[in-house]
């Protein structure tokens, strides 16, 4: 919904966008193309135990689950591999996938990372738009792994749901050195 232009750079995060908009692309990474609108609300129950209100989000696949299957799975390996390896040595053993980010003058820093049941954006500035030096992966990735570690994840739901049409290769990476 924000004011994005077309630009290569778009891809790897180059434009502002409201928290909220960035958990609404990354859950539909998660849920494999499905896109849903996020609610902050979740239920309200009267003291007696009665549901008042459940929120019932409405799906809507935007991306064919290949496709999402295949960003999650770079997004995937960003944490095994990348600027997020610092899941790999937190006591997170469920599957997650996520990006940093950091602008070039060190005002902003976030992640961006889901697990098969969450979906949580970290963001680390200052309201005053001061520099504060910190990266995605020093400052916000921090926060994430230690709010997720609070989170007891149940064996059903350590991994992705993968799309049947969509097979999981490792690959041997490493180069030989001449």
């Amino acid at each position: 919904e924000s004011d994005l232009k077309e630009v290569p750079s778009l891809s790897l995060g180059s434009f502002e966008m409201l928290p909220i908009e960035v958990i609404k692309i990354y859950s539909t990474f998660a849920q494999m193309g499905l896109s849903s609108d996020p609610s902050f609300i979740s239920s309200v129950v009267h003291p007696s135990g009665q549901i008042i209100y459940h929120f019932q989000p409405s799906q809507v696949q935007v991306v064919t689950p290949e496709a999402a299957a295949m960003l999650l799975g770079m997004l995937r390996q960003n944490n095994i591999t990348g600027t997020g390896r610092a899941v790999q040595m937190s006591s997170i053993k469920t599957d997650s996938a996520g990006k940093t980010g950091t602008t070039s003058d060190y005002k902003d820093a976030w992640y961006a990372g889901v697990t098969p049941i969450k979906t949580v954006v970290t963001w680390v500035g200052f309201d005053n738009n001061q520099s504060h030096g910190l990266t995605g992966a020093s400052g916000a990735l921090p926060i994430w792994i230690q709010y997720l570690s609070s989170f007891a994840e149940s064996a059903s739901e350590k991994t992705f749901v993968w799309p049947d049409t969509v097979t999981l290769k490792k690959f041997n990476l490493e180069v030989p050195v001449e």
